[in-house]
């Protein structure tokens, strides 16, 4: 956990107050710079000065230097012919690292940040295309077999987009480009349990590889097994609803409520703990990660787990007052070994690609047509 002594909480305050007088200058000046023409930038900057009247003073300089970072990676997007108008650098800048500074401060976990990997825009743009009609197309494959075999959960293209993105997508789209044609299963997308997934519906992988000309039939040399980019959205489809079922299964030993009966977001969160963990997580835990309010939670496991786990990055929101106010952004936060920290990077990007973005229904289907 990081820790602020309560002196730098005055000064922060300060901070804060003097910040105030002119904020975010820097970003104003990324903001020129990033916009496709004049009348965009002024239109976001309108947009920018609406926004700071909605923020606590005091998270104010935080959130002046996050957006200033966002728009700095912006500039290679820009240069890879994105073209940012007012409306987008209203939603995927000024209002998402709103909402990201104040996610961070409540829950202790800021989101990730995934429009660029479902804009289909820049020099990635054919495999973020490519990943979107995978999953609107397989999803109704594995609906109308857990149809067919009396199973009650579904599956969503968003579910099974965030879900690839989450666990390794990301890195592939970027750093780990190089290997986005020959993936592992498991240590480059996280498919940990592969093997007994994809053999646990008799026919479901068959009739996929039948659909996308896939290979996902013959895999199973964990040493050997490489995956295609398509491939590794195929396959976390399936173990996701792998996962999902398993959870649903979790629910019914505990006489809990379906999770057809649940909104989309819940049933997300709860499949996602499952997915990463194994574990059926209590209603109250999931609501709290809904709500965005577990950042004393988090905080305290951290320091309760210290002596035999590493302390992960997150604070309290008193302290998350202080370090905004000194005009930090939120911190780097690494996956770490906690299922509800982990949990939480990626529902905060759902939760942010909903708000922000035009890629996903609210019912989790995919908008464009394929």
């Amino acid at each position: 956990m990081i820790r602020l002594k309560p002196v730098l909480i005055g000064l922060a305050c300060l901070l804060a107050g003097a910040a105030s007088a002119a904020p975010c200058e820097e970003a104003l000046g990324a903001l020129r710079q990033v916009a496709v023409d004049a009348a965009a930038a002024e239109g976001a900057e309108r947009a920018l000065q609406a926004e700071l009247k909605t923020i606590n003073p005091l998270w104010t300089p935080g959130y002046c230097r996050a957006l200033a970072e966002n728009l700095a990676r912006k500039t290679l997007s820009k240069q890879e012919g994105v073209a940012f108008d007012a409306n987008l650098l209203e939603r995927t800048a000024i209002r998402y690292e709103s909402f990201r500074i104040e996610t961070f401060r409540n829950s202790g976990v800021a989101p990730k940040l995934y429009f660029g990997f479902s804009d289909q825009k820049g020099a990635t743009a054919a495999y973020e295309t490519e990943l979107l009609r995978v999953s609107a197309k397989v999803a109704p494959i594995l609906n109308a077999y857990a149809g067919e075999r009396g199973l009650s959960i579904r599956v969503t293209p968003k579910e099974i987009a965030v879900t690839q993105i989450a666990e390794g997508g990301a890195l592939l789209l970027t750093t780990h480009f190089s290997e986005i044609e020959h993936i592992h299963p498991v240590k480059g997308v996280g498919l940990d349990d592969y093997r007994i997934g994809f053999v646990r519906y008799p026919g479901l992988v068959e009739r996929i590889d039948a659909a996308f000309g896939s290979k996902l039939g013959g895999m199973g040399d964990v040493q050997r097994d490489s995956m295609s980019f398509s491939e590794s959205a195929l396959g976390t489809a399936v173990m996701y609803f792998y996962e999902k079922d398993l959870a649903e299964q979790k629910l019914r030993a505990e006489n809990r409520p379906s999770l057809a009966g649940l909104p989309l977001d819940e049933q997300f969160v709860t499949a996602s703990l499952v997915y990463n963990s194994g574990i059926l997580f209590s209603a109250e835990r999931v609501q709290q990660i809904l709500r965005f309010d577990t950042a004393a939670y988090l905080a305290d496991i951290s320091e309760r787990s210290a002596p035999k786990r590493p302390r992960f990055p997150v604070m309290t929101p008193e302290a998350a007052d202080a370090w905004l106010a000194q005009g930090k952004a939120p911190p780097d936060q690494p996956t770490s070994w906690n299922a509800v920290y982990h949990v939480l990077q990626r529902y905060g990007a759902w939760v942010a690609l909903s708000r922000f973005s035009q890629v996903f229904g609210e019912d989790g289907g995919v908008r464009a047509k394929f």
